[in-house]
C-alpha cells in the first residue's frame, strides 16, 4: 500500500486531466453519462469529471499493488539480475529516496542534502550542516562570518578570505634573517591558537599583535612574544615562562574597534634552524538552524575553509557528533594541549589531570598515557599504595607488591631492596628461607628445610648437601641419586660410585653380591686383572683374582 503523499501525487495528474476535459468540451461516455447533447454542457462537463475522477482514484490504489507484485517498494531498488544479489530488493543508498514502487530508481537528494537509507520521500532529504533550508531543498550555504588573511615578507604567503584557516612558517625548513607576517581582520572575534611550536632558543621569536587597521602602520599593540620549545612535554627550562602562553587563545577586539589580529616571525641570521611552527584560526558559528549541523559524525567537524565538508579532528582528540569547528575537537584521556590544536601524550612518570600532565609523587611512576594519580606505582624498593606517599624499605625488609616486608630469619638486606640474602653460614633453601649450612658428610637438607638427614643405605654423600639428589649409591649398588640403592648380584660387579649398571663377570670367572670386581675360577687365572685363562701343564690356581 502506497502512502497519502504518493497518491496525493497521482491526484494532481488527475486535476490537470479534469481541467483539460473542462476547457476542451471533449466528449465521451462512461458510466451513468448521457450524450452532451441531451444535457447542458456544464451538467455534462460535471458528471464526465466525477466519472474519471473516480476512475483515476481507484487506479491510484491498484497500480501500486500491480507495480509491487512485479518491482520494489518505495525506497528499494532492484539490484541487476547478473550480480550476485541479482532480483534483490535493496534499501535506496544514503542520499537517494524513491518516492514510488517499481522498477524506478532512486533519485539523488537535491545538492548539499543527505538522506537515510530506505527513504521513500524527497523530504526525506536533510541539509547538510553549514546549509540551511527546507527538508528536500533548496539547501544554501549559512552566513558564516568571514575574515580576511593578508600576509608578506620573506615566508610563505597564501592570502584568502575564509571562515577557518591554518598559519604555519615552513615547519622543518625556516631559514635564517626571515621577517614576516601574517594579518587576519574581520568585525567577527578571530581566534588564535598554536598547533606545534619550536623555535632556536630566543634567537627566532613569534609576536601576536592586535591593530585597529588591517595595515598595522599605527597604534599597534603588542599582546606577547613566544620563543624555546612546546614540542616536547618539558619546554627547555630558562623558558618556561612562556609555558603558559603556548596553548592560549588569542584574538582580535572587533568590540574595541581592533578588528585586525597580527601574527609576526623574526629569525636570527645565525640560528640553528628548528621545526617553526603553526597553528589554526577560526570564526564563531552561526546561529539558529544554521548553528547544529546533523551530517559530521563524532571525532570530526564542519570545516568551510580549503576542502569544504566534515574534517577528520587532530591525531589524539575527539568531538562530538555534529561539531561546528575545529574547536569541537577536544584531547583524549592521557593527553594534553589547546581544542583543535596538537595533542601531546603524557609521558610516563606523569598522568593527565584537568588537561594538564601532573608529575607522580616522589619515588613513583606511570606509563605514558595514564590519566589518574593511581597509575602512579611505588619505585621498587618502595612501599605504598598507588598515587600515595612512597616510603623507602628500610635495612631488615625488603618491597614485596608495594609492601615493606621483614626478611625472614638468618637474612638480612640493605634499604630499597626488593630481597634479602642469608647471613653467614647459612644458604637459601626452598621457599626464600635461610638454613644452616652444617649438613655433614652422607647427609641432606630436608624438604622442610629444618633438619639433615641420612643419606639413603649404600649410599653418599659431600658435607653441606641441600637435596637428596646429592646422595650417590656406593660401588656395588646401582639405583638413581637420592633413591634406594640395590646390591649388584652375584656373577656382576659395578666400579663406580654413581647409578650405572651391574656388569656381568667375564668368561671363567665370579663374584659374589656387591662385588666390584671378579674373580677367575679355579684352574684359570688373569695377567693385570684382564681375561681369564687355563693355568699351563703342571700348574694349578685355586682362586686368583
Amino acid at each position: 500500500m502506497q502512502s497519502s503523499h504518493e497518491c496525493d501525487s497521482r491526484k494532481h495528474v488527475i486535476v490537470d486531466m479534469i481541467v483539460f476535459l473542462r476547457v476542451s468540451g471533449a466528449r465521451v461516455r462512461g458510466h451513468g453519462v448521457t450524450q452532451a447533447r441531451r444535457v447542458s454542457r456544464s451538467v455534462y462537463n460535471r458528471t464526465v469529471a466525477r466519472a474519471m475522477r473516480n476512475a483515476l482514484l481507484a487506479v491510484c490504489v491498484l497500480l501500486p499493488v500491480l507495480a509491487e507484485s512485479t518491482g520494489c517498494a518505495a525506497g528499494k531498488y532492484k539490484v541487476d539480475s547478473a550480480s550476485a544479489e541479482g532480483g534483490t530488493c535493496l534499501n535506496c543508498d544514503t542520499g537517494t529516496y524513491k518516492a514510488l514502487a517499481g522498477d524506478s530508481s532512486c533519485l539523488g537528494c537535491p545538492a548539499n542534502s543527505v538522506s537515510a537509507p530506505g527513504s521513500t520521500s524527497l523530504t526525506q532529504c536533510i541539509c547538510n550542516g553549514g546549509y540551511n533550508g527546507p527538508d528536500g531543498g533548496p539547501c544554501s550555504l549559512c552566513p558564516w562570518p568571514t575574515a580576511e588573511l593578508t600576509c608578506g615578507g620573506t615566508c610563505p604567503c597564501s592570502p584568502m578570505t575564509g571562515f577557518s584557516g591554518t598559519i604555519e612558517e615552513r615547519p622543518g625548513n625556516y631559514r635564517n634573517s626571515e621577517d614576516c607576517w601574517w594579518r587576519l581582520t574581520s568585525s567577527a572575534v578571530i581566534s588564535w591558537r598554536f598547533t606545534m611550536f619550536e623555535t632556536t632558543f630566543c634567537w627566532d621569536k613569534v609576536y601576536i599583535d592586535n591593530c585597529p587597521t588591517s595595515t598595522c602602520n599605527t597604534g599597534v599593540v603588542g599582546l606577547r612574544y613566544l620563543c624555546g620549545d612546546i614540542i616536547s612535554s618539558t619546554p627547555e627550562t630558562p623558558y618556561r615562562e612562556y609555558e603558559p602562553y603556548y596553548s592560549s587563545v588569542w584574538t582580535n577586539q572587533p568590540g574595541s574597534g581592533i578588528n585586525t589580529l597580527q601574527v609576526r616571525f623574526t629569525s636570527h641570521d645565525w640560528s640553528e634552524v628548528r621545526a617553526g611552527f603553526s597553528g589554526v584560526w577560526s570564526l564563531p558559528p552561526p546561529t539558529g538552524a544554521c548553528s547544529s549541523p546533523i551530517s559530521c559524525v563524532a571525532n570530526s567537524y564542519y570545516s568551510f575553509a580549503g576542502t569544504v565538508g566534515c574534517q577528520t579532528c587532530p591525531s589524539n582528540s575527539a568531538s562530538p557528533a555534529g561539531s561546528m569547528a575545529i574547536g569541537a575537537c577536544v584531547c583524549n584521556a592521557g593527553f594534553v594541549g589547546a581544542n583543535g590544536a596538537l595533542c601531546t601524550q603524557c609521558g610516563a612518570g606523569t598522568y593527565e589531570s584537568g588537561d594538564v600532565c601532573q608529575t607522580c609523587p616522589s619515588n613513583s611512576l606511570s606509563a605514558a598515557g595514564s590519566i589518574a594519580i593511581e597509575a602512579c606505582k611505588c619505585n621498587a624498593g618502595f612501599g605504598g599504595a598507588n598515587g600515595a606517599v612512597c616510603t623507602q624499605c628500610g635495612a631488615g625488609t625488603y618491597e614485596s607488591g608495594d609492601v615493606c616486608e621483614s626478611c625472614p630469619s638468618y637474612s638480612n638486606s640493605v634499604a630499597q631492596s626488593t630481597s634479602c640474602v642469608c647471613n653467614t653460614g647459612f644458604m637459601a633453601g626452598n621457599a626464600g628461607q635461610c638454613v644452616s649450612k652444617a649438613c655433614a658428610a652422607n647427609e641432606y637438607l630436608s624438604d622442610s628445610l629444618v633438619s639433615c638427614e641420612s643419606c639413603p643405605a649404600s649410599s653418599t654423600s659431600p658435607s653441606d648437601s641441600t637435596a637428596a639428589s646429592a646422595c650417590v649409591c656406593n660401588t656395588g649398588y646401582i639405583g638413581a641419586n637420592g633413591a634406594t640403592c640395590s646390591i649388584c648380584d652375584g656373577g656382576t660387579y659395578k666400579v663406580g660410585s654413581d647409578p650405572g649398571i651391574c656388569d656381568a663377570c667375564p668368561s671363567f670367572s665370579t663374584s659374589t653380591a656387591g662385588s666390584t670386581a671378579c674373580r677367575c675360577n679355579a684352574g684359570y687365572t688373569s695377567a693385570d686383572g684382564g681375561l681369564c685363562s687355563a693355568c699351563a701343564i703342571g700348574k694349578y690356581n685355586e682362586a686368583t683374582v
